[in-house]
């Protein structure tokens, strides 16, 4: 395969090709990009299902596997309003199994906890320090649950792209206006502890600044969002500018 990535120019070769989540990665800046086996140019309609898995991630791809053709099928969970007639474009993801079996975990460990605290405040404490161990309890509490049941909801139209939480409040909303926007990349990251795999939906600004929107395990479904917002808004890829690259030649 000969494939340059659109964001540094960098090679992106076979062995840079996730075969399982049909995704390239660019090994130089981590960019994600979609890789079917379909020719140049073909579009895949929203209601084709996700390519048929491959027996072992590395398993050998088709030659004629094309990168990045503009089109992903909608993720499984997914619940998507199109935005047909200038109302806006909203995409509802899925409640995060993880976070749900973290949560219950911390539920539980929390349930034992405030029967120690109890125990223990009819002991030696006093009012006050109850009244303010209760506070910290009830807030933690309202945080669990809140990310347990909470989705992540994203909107885009001709004012702003923006990613918020509901229907719980917790965490403040993102949002860029779309006239400041140029276009979003998904780049790739690594955890440190515990070393894991995580990818970011990032607003390219048309003053060069850059804001991180949404963090995902599922590189593959925050290509999905990109492609879709980036249609709603009629924004065509171009290559990305190398932030490194720009600092050094200031």
């Amino acid at each position: 395969m000969d494939f340059r990535c659109k964001r540094c120019g960098a090679d992106i070769l076979p062995q840079d090709v996730d075969a399982q989540r049909m995704i390239a990665k660019c090994r130089a800046c981590h960019t994600l990009f979609d890789a079917y086996a379909a020719p140049d140019g073909t579009e895949l309609p929203p209601s084709v299902p996700r390519p048929p898995r491959l027996e072992a991630p590395d398993a050998k791809l088709p030659e004629d596997v094309t990168l990045d053709p503009g089109r992903r099928p909608v993720p499984a969970g997914y619940r998507i309003a199109p935005g047909d007639d200038g109302a806006p474009l909203r995409i509802t993801l899925p409640t995060s199994r993880a976070m749900r079996r973290e949560g219950c975990g911390c539920v539980m460990y929390l349930a034992v906890l405030i029967g120690v605290v109890v125990l223990f405040v009819r002991g030696d404490l006093h009012d006050l320090n109850a009244a303010i161990l209760g506070f910290v309890i009830v807030v933690f509490s309202y945080v669990l649950f809140a990310s347990m049941v909470n989705t992540t909801i994203v909107t885009a139209d001709e004012s702003e792209v923006r990613v918020r939480s509901g229907p719980l409040p917790l965490w403040p909303a993102k949002a860029v206006a779309s006239a400041e926007l140029e276009q979003l990349f998904v780049v790739s990251g690594t955890y440190r502890d515990p070393p894991r795999e995580h990818s970011v939906l990032t607003a390219l600004l048309k003053d060069g600044s850059r804001r991180a929107l949404l963090v995902s395990a599922q590189g593959e479904d925050l290509l999905f969002i990109e492609k879709t917002v980036e249609r709603r808004l009629g924004i065509v890829d171009r290559p990305v500018p190398d932030a490194s690259a720009a600092d050094r030649q200031a």
